[in-house]
């Protein structure tokens, strides 16, 4: 963040005009109001009360415009010493809370008197920082420490949990108006003028602070310091931008940089030449004012000598126009390499302690001073080296303006500054309508390829010579986006990206895919390293936009093949559709299922469909009849399912994106935690599951080892309660596999951890009265190197720290809650005790007897509202996949002549279906005509079959 602090250039800081209305607690009517008893009044309702109650008073006052957490900093600024103040805070209109004079202030009268436990310091920050454990060796510069602070003092209080300065940190506002919070667009428009490399140089600078910080945090979360997804990059950003609106740097206290309460809600006038900075005398920070106030008069500071692009960039305003005397274009004049003289005039800058380029504040009220100079020195070409150093000691040392080979230096130094003002000058528009075009140039760009897809197949169709009514017609996208190559290809895609997050560790810091993915030679497939990993969004695949394209593509495809094939083919199916004559019977079958049946009744053919299990359905036509038979229609039906299931899942998946919540945490046996504060939305706008304000208790943890010694399973004993603690509504055991589920809250057994030892220490320092046993913390030394598996430790003091500062005492060691290996002061073995066998051990002149260990329970908290529509998906394809296995049969017969003429076809199982028509036509008893007595004998060696 030095970078950033340069960047900004800050001198001191202000308050931000914006204000942030918290819940209330009172309201200056409610003894009024006629609905008192439910009167839930707004903050700005309660304001507005406020401004009315005014109306009634007699004294004339400053209009104070105090929020709930205003009021709440003041009187915690009171608490901690802030003297008596000759000023208030006031809505001072357009600049927002200000400072105003209750009673006359002199010039140069002492204010504000921030006593030194007031200032938020870097020092102080990585004190109370929970963060702090992981901070001790980052050598952070300091507006790191700072930013991180304040967001740990903000994500604190919405986890109910109060740290110093909350007070504080809750009555900052959310926006201050700097480029940290501008949206890319906003930053574009700087294009053509010299804010725009300052603007980049500050939001580069704060990126590397957050990549700088991913790796400390990620830390912090593993170690249980902070909840999980907690300090995103949302909040550090919007911590620094806290910071360019109100860090203070004191002169006289080692030039520190600290943010300092209730001063900084000073606003900034250009006029203005006082400035905050520490008093030796009263040993606080005090505003020494340039001019008399009388009351009801603003209490302005100077934030330095700043333009008004400066002002823009780090508070969010600029002055009004000609207000700023310090607003200036900078513009920068150098000794080109390609200069002939270049190394003689390097040569005599250096000995004028000048350097080879300079940023120039141009001012509408004059020339800076030796900028004329500098212009004519730099375009100047003496043709040797005597010449550059005359013109050196000329321009530089006595201020005087040489003649060198017939041309006027002055002259020459004017028309060069003149020159590059143009070419500055030429990046900014110079009309209204090139300003408005400037201005809409983004908008047309994104507008430009969305009409340019429209005119396209626009002009594609009207060029169609069947183009008629698309109202008529229908329309191609429907029967492409239908396609069955379509389908796979999304299919392909889904696949390749699903197996990419597979083996890609997903949703890690930038921090991480560099070290496991650096960008050096023999890199994974020969191009996969952490930059191709972060620009592609495969950090996080499964909520990348165009992996979510995809699935929203392919869920589109399955609707359209579902409405505009299966589900009409289903339709068909079930139609009766009776042949009209033997050539229609023939056409819809297939040649092999095609046959004539002399001799047989057509009510028979349909008798053994009937036992086959076909549906069957006859049409009388005077002496003959047509019949149509099907079975199988679920095979029709099972396609239509798999689609519907797999847009369930997809469904499913999309649900648990959006409205998911996770999150990891250590209980010890015996605590407790909020769901709540577990948990954490996967997006802001996810809605919170029903029971999360319900307290998860720990009632009890064990680990379960084998006989060899290696753990078998660990289990956790839980409790749910209402949010008083008072009622248990859930209790369950829950072991790996086995989780506790509650109103759709899953709470997974993932990790353990031990968090203290049982033990009574004769002759130890900690060792309460009455031999009575105390806990004895453990440090996981899991994350250390060269260490594998579990390891705790820990170290039991035999005596008080000697006068050299030696300790002296006993380590313990545990890889396990069974045994704990002890060792002397000198780093001997001592022996090796089982954890609760209550067999004392003498070592260090100590009797130690360690009756117990308390664990802690690692638990995975998830909500998926999405859950059920995936299990259901899942479940429904497997019944509808094998459903689609069906084969769905159909058979036309039609009796003419005293003939059944029959047709048939099958999906599936063609060879099994002939086998099963050709059985049920043998089946079909045939009819004999009596009526005939006339009898041919059958010729020797010739057959005949019915």
């Amino acid at each position: 963040m030095t970078e950033l602090r340069s960047a900004a250039s800050l001198s001191v800081s202000c308050t931000s005009t914006s204000y942030q209305a918290a819940h209330s607690r009172s309201c200056p009517l409610r003894s009024l109001c006629s609905n008192r008893r439910n009167c839930r009044p707004t903050p700005r309702q309660q304001l507005r009360c406020a401004a009315v109650l005014g109306l009634f008073r007699k004294e004339a006052q400053a209009p104070v415009f105090q929020s709930v957490e205003d009021q709440a900093l003041f009187d915690w600024l009171q608490d901690r010493g802030l003297p008596y103040q000759k000023v208030s805070l006031a809505d001072c209109r357009q600049q927002g809370r200000g400072l105003v004079a209750k009673e006359r202030v002199k010039a140069g009268e002492p204010l504000l008197k921030v006593p030194e436990n007031l200032l938020l310091t870097p020092e102080l920050c990585l004190q109370h920082c929970r963060l702090a454990p992981v901070l001790a060796d980052a050598d952070l510069p300091a507006w790191s420490l700072l930013a991180l602070y304040i967001v740990d003092v903000d994500t604190a209080a919405e986890g109910d949990i109060q740290l110093p300065w909350s007070a504080y940190v809750s009555a900052l506002p959310r926006l201050t108006g700097c480029v940290l919070e501008w949206h890319p667009d906003e930053v574009k428009a700087l294009k053509g003028s010299l804010m725009a490399a300052a603007a980049q140089e500050i939001l580069d600078a704060a990126e590397r602070t957050w990549a700088q910080l991913q790796p400390l945090i990620k830390q912090a979360e593993d170690r249980g310091l902070i909840p999980p997804q907690s300090f995103t990059r949302a909040r550090i950003m919007w911590g620094l931008s806290m910071l360019l609106s109100r860090v203070a740097r004191l002169p006289a206290r080692e030039s520190i940089e600290a943010c300092i309460p209730w001063a900084d809600f000073l606003n900034h006038a250009p006029d203005a030449n006082c400035y905050l900075d520490w008093d030796p005398s009263s040993k606080a920070v005090v505003l020494k004012p340039d001019r008399a106030y009388k009351p009801g008069d603003q209490i302005f500071t100077s934030y330095g000598p700043k333009t008004d692009g400066e002002l823009l960039l780090s508070y969010g305003f600029v002055c009004p126009p000609g207000a700023n005397p310090s607003d200036a274009c900078r513009l920068r004049l150098a000794v080109e390499e390609s200069d002939p003289t270049y190394q003689d005039k390097l040569q005599s800058l250096r000995q004028h302690k000048l350097p080879t380029s300079i940023s120039f504040p141009l001012k509408l009220s004059g020339l800076p001073s030796g900028f004329i100079q500098y212009a004519a020195f730099v375009e100047a070409q003496p043709s040797n080296p005597t010449e550059v150093q005359q013109l050196a000691d000329y321009l530089f040392g006595q201020g005087s303006f040489p003649t060198l080979d017939g041309v006027n230096t002055e002259l020459l130094g004017i028309e060069v500054a003149l020159d590059e003002c143009r070419k500055a000058l030429k990046g900014y528009p110079t009309t209204l309508e090139a300003s408005q075009e400037q201005l809409a140039t983004q908008q047309q760009k994104n507008a430009s390829s969305v009409l340019t897809s429209i005119l396209s197949v626009s002009m594609a169709t009207r060029q169609n010579p069947r183009y008629k009514d698309t109202s008529v017609e229908r329309l191609p996208g429907r029967s492409q986006l239908s396609s069955l190559p379509l389908a796979l290809f999304e299919f392909a895609i889904i696949a390749v990206l699903s197996a990419l997050g597979t083996v890609i560790d997903q949703n890690q810091t930038l921090q991480f895919y560099a070290e496991h993915y650096p960008d050096l030679p023999g890199k994974a497939l020969g191009f996969l390293d952490y930059k191709v990993i972060w620009a592609l969004q495969w950090d996080h695949i499964y909520t990348a936009d165009y992996f979510l394209l995809l699935l929203a593509t392919l869920a589109a495809s399955l609707a359209a093949c579902t409405t505009t094939r299966q589900w009409p083919m289903l339709k068909v199916a079930r139609r009766w559709r009776f042949a009209s004559t033997p050539e229609i019977a023939y056409k819809r079958g297939v040649a092999d299922n095609a046959v004539v049946v002399p001799n047989v009744r057509l009510s028979d053919v349909g008798q053994a469909l009937l036992t086959q299990g076909y549906q069957t359905f006859l049409q009388r036509r005077g002496s003959g009849g047509s019949l149509y038979a099907f079975k199988g229609l679920a095979g029709k039906i099972g396609p239509i399912g798999v689609h519907a299931s797999m847009l369930a899942i997809m469904a499913g998946v999309s649900l648990g994106g959006v409205g998911g919540w996770k999150g990891s945490v250590q209980i010890p046996e015996g605590g407790d935690a909020s769901f709540r504060q577990i948990l954490h939305p996967v997006i802001p706008w996810a809605p919170a599951p029903k029971g999360a304000d319900d307290l998860l208790h720990v009632n009890n943890f064990e680990v379960k080892y084998r006989s060899d010694g290696s753990v078998e399973q660990f289990v956790s004993n839980l409790s749910v309660y209402t949010p008083d603690g008072e009622q248990e509504t859930a209790r369950k055991e829950i072991s790996v596999n086995k989780p506790l589920r509650y109103k759709g809250i899953t709470a997974y057994q993932t990790d353990y951890n031990m968090v203290a030892l049982t033990v009574r220490a004769s002759n130890s320092p900690l060792q309460p009265l009455g031999d009575q046993a105390f806990n004895l913390p453990m440090a996981n030394l899991e994350d250390a190197d060269e260490v594998q598996g579990k390891l705790w430790a820990t170290f039991l003091p035999s005596q008080e720290n000697s006068q050299d500062g030696a300790r002296h005492g006993v380590s313990m060691l545990a890889k396990d809650f069974q045994l704990v290996t002890l060792y002397k002061a000198d780093g001997t073995f001592a022996g090796v005790r089982r954890i609760g066998s209550g067999t004392p051990i003498e070592v260090e002149g100590m009797r130690i007897v360690i009756d117990g260990a308390v664990g802690s329970t690692g638990l995975e908290l998830k909500v998926d509202p999405g859950v059920p529509y995936v299990y259901a998906g899942f479940g429904g394809m497997m019944l509808t996949t094998l459903m689609s296995y069906m084969s769905h049969s159909q058979i036309w017969a039609l009796e003419k002549d005293g003939r059944v003429h029959v047709g048939g076809k099958t999906n599936r199982a063609t060879v099994e279906f002939f086998s099963e028509l050709t059985g049920i036509l043998a089946s079909v008893p045939q009819q004999i005509d009596l009526g005939s007595n006339e009898q041919r004998p059958l010729a020797e060696g010739t057959s005949e079959q019915a």
